[in-house]
């Protein structure tokens, strides 16, 4: 074949920090990164890509295969070019067969004044990630979701973060609850479909269906660009054990049990290898490579950014389940 696609679930288990540098203008000194529209926090594509070459190249995979299935770096090229004169300069000779998109929030974590806290999304947010899974073969049988009237949010019913008031506390605003039954089988859907196959998160896949909401657009907005978490940073001199002069900085974190997702689109590589001759063939190369936990972005010393990994079209496999439950 000469294309294999899925879609690549990223679930936040550590503070994320993929970030843009020191911004003087922003009201955190390192602040993540985040659609230029929208505001949503967002991982890019690059960083990405960077993140999963980094751990190619941890598990030493060989330098020929890496450039087949990552691209080739420019001294890889300027090498090539020395030794084809006839090769066109700049052009890369081993074109990335593998193409990741940026990964979009698709679930938020906000606080509640029941059930300690619920995954909010919004039918705007929604409707995007509907959007990238068609493109990709996934998810055709979801609905779209209508977005709620400003001030009510959309929930399960009997959800345990209802007040009986009928009304949905998160940090210090409150919602009407509606309660609509095609929030409990999207809320399955999601973790059937984008929750790690784990069973570590079988408290959380239960919890999925209960503690899942939608926000009005302009709500979502608010607290994703409002509540991430922030942490202030110091640097010590080990002469003096004191602060260092100016080594106090903050730092923009997405908090954990957010959920982001990417397309990931692989094509037959142009210089063909042995074993990964198709885009299958490279696709199963990829899926093998990435662990269930991969690390991305900053503060990988302090245990930042694990991120479990989860794709759309991963089954849990039946027979192995049977075999499990008659053991």
């Amino acid at each position: 074949m000469n294309q294999a696609r899925d879609l690549l679930f990223l679930y936040t288990e550590t503070p994320l920090h993929a970030g843009v540098g020191f911004d003087p203008d922003a009201a955190v000194d390192l602040p993540i990164q985040r659609d230029e529209t929208t505001g949503y926090p967002i991982i890019f594509s690059s960083t990405l890509k960077g993140s999963f070459r980094s751990l190619a190249r941890a598990k030493r995979v060989d330098e020929e295969i890496e450039a087949a299935v990552f691209g080739a770096l420019p001294e890889q090229v300027e090498e090539a070019d020395a030794r084809e004169e006839e090769s066109e300069k700049g052009k890369s000779p081993f074109p990335a067969a593998l193409s990741i998109g940026d990964a979009q929030l698709l679930l938020f974590p906000v606080r509640s004044l029941l059930g300690v806290f619920v995954w909010a999304t919004s039918a705007q947010a929604f409707a995007r990630f509907l959007r990238t899974a068609h493109r990709v073969g996934v998810g055709q049988e979801i609905p779209q979701i209508p977005a709620p009237p400003p001030g009510i949010a959309w929930v399960a019913p009997q959800s345990p973060v209802i007040t009986e008031k009928k009304e949905l506390v998160l940090e210090e605003f409150t919602f009407r609850a509606r309660e609509q039954r095609a929030m409990t089988h999207l809320g399955q859907w999601l973790a059937d479909t984008a929750f790690p196959l784990d069973e570590s998160f079988d408290y959380w896949v239960q919890k999925m269906t209960s503690h899942f909401i939608v926000l009005p657009d302009e709500a979502f907005q608010f607290f994703v660009t409002t509540r991430t978490m922030i942490t202030h940073r110091i640097r010590i001199d080990p002469e003096t054990g004191v602060v260092q002069e100016g080594a106090l900085w903050s730092e923009e974190y997405v908090p954990p049990e957010a959920l982001f997702y990417t397309p990931v689109e692989v094509q037959a590589p142009d210089k063909p290898i042995e074993g990964l001759e198709s885009a299958e063939e490279v696709f199963g190369w990829f899926r093998t490579l990435l662990d269930d936990v991969v690390q991305v972005g900053a503060g990988r010393t302090l245990g930042r950014g694990l991120l479990r990994v989860r794709w759309a079209g991963e089954e849990v496999d039946e027979a192995e389940e049977e075999e499990e439950s008659v053991a």
